[in-house]
């Protein structure tokens, strides 16, 4: 073997040796999306009464909505791309792990409000119990022509402010018109196993 062939030799397994001590020191975190539910700036909290604009009372017994996650950017602008990550946000759970990845800083997350389209009119029934798109109680899927329902709010409204809650009040936004692209940039905190992102 020729000297320039156990450099090149060397060289290799010197490389080999650095690819896999790098990949073997990478540490991937769980990342967490950490909601702060609130109301007129006071704690948001399901049956508890509020005021709306002119002093009409409202009391909220369901709200519920999808989170679409797309894509963890870091400061260098590097990003992973999550194609299925989904969370049901509801006001009584405040943290939701989107699980472990390969990423030391997150700046930006990108996200939807809603189900993409090519999600949006597919079966719910097909997916794992666990998956956020599966089917819930109650439910958050409207049927196949229509799709999900992106927010589910429900309660009781005093609609002539005599001091009763006595009208029934739902909205559910369901149409792909609703996805409505967001982002949340400079609000993580880090620790060495997680990212959470506030």
């Amino acid at each position: 073997m020729c000297k320039k062939q156990k450099q090149m030799n060397k060289l290799f397994y010197f490389v080999l040796a650095l690819t896999l001590s790098s990949s073997v020191f990478a540490q991937s975190k769980e990342v967490i999306i950490k909601m702060n539910h609130l109301y007129k700036g006071d704690p948001f909290v399901l049956d508890n009464t509020y005021d709306v604009d002119e002093g009409v009372a409202i009391e909220f017994s369901r709200m519920e909505f999808y989170l679409h996650i797309n894509s963890l950017v870091n400061t260098t602008n590097e990003s992973i791309e999550l194609d299925d990550t989904y969370i049901l946000v509801n006001p009584e759970q405040n943290e939701y792990s989107i699980g472990d990845h390969d990423i030391s800083t997150i700046n930006t997350v990108l996200f939807h409000l809603g189900v993409a389209l090519e999600v949006n009119h597919s079966d719910p029934a097909a997916l794992a119990n666990s998956h956020p798109l599966s089917p819930q109680v109650p439910s958050m899927h409207w049927g196949w022509a229509a799709g999900y329902r992106f927010i589910a709010a429900e309660g009781m409204v005093d609609k002539n402010q005599d001091g009763v809650l006595e009208a029934v009040i739902q909205y559910h936004a369901v149409s792909d018109d609703y996805y409505t692209s967001l982002s949340v940039s400079e609000a993580s905190v880090e620790t060495e196993s997680t990212i959470t992102i506030y």
